[in-house]
């Protein structure tokens, strides 16, 4: 990690919006707004995902199309390309990718995500999360 991160255990502006809005200033942090998106599921074929998870154990989705529910973001509802970027910007200052859990864009892709493998096959998505910059 960047020695910044190892300085200090704790700094308050850690604890702000602010500070990592600094990382990806076109994401978003505790937008109701915005995390409602969350409830709108993604239109797809649920015996493709069960297909994919009984055959590979995972399922890949490839990117939805643009139904026009959102001004921004096509098809996911997001800017995943952001998000990616938000991902690089924090390994550059000394944050593991996963810190990326603190942006509202991927609790959005999570509860989308999360209605597929339910409609797919009656699973519930947990919170185990992981995010990797390789």
């Amino acid at each position: 990690m960047a020695a910044h991160v190892e300085e200090a255990a704790f700094r308050p502006e850690w604890a702000t919006a602010a500070y990592w809005l600094r990382f990806a200033p076109t994401l978003h942090i505790t937008d109701a707004g915005f995390l409602a998106r969350g409830r709108t599921p993604f239109f797809i074929n649920p015996a493709t995902v069960r297909q994919g998870l009984i055959q590979d154990g995972f399922f890949e989705l490839a990117p939805p199309e643009d139904d026009g529910l959102f001004e921004d973001g096509g098809g996911w509802g997001l800017d995943v390309a952001e998000l990616g970027k938000a991902m690089v910007a924090l390994g550059a200052g000394g944050w593991p990718p996963v810190y990326a859990l603190v942006f509202d864009e991927v609790w959005v892709l999570r509860a989308r995500l999360g209605a597929a493998l339910n409609a797919a096959c009656g699973l519930e998505a947990n919170f185990d999360f992981a995010a990797f910059h390789a």
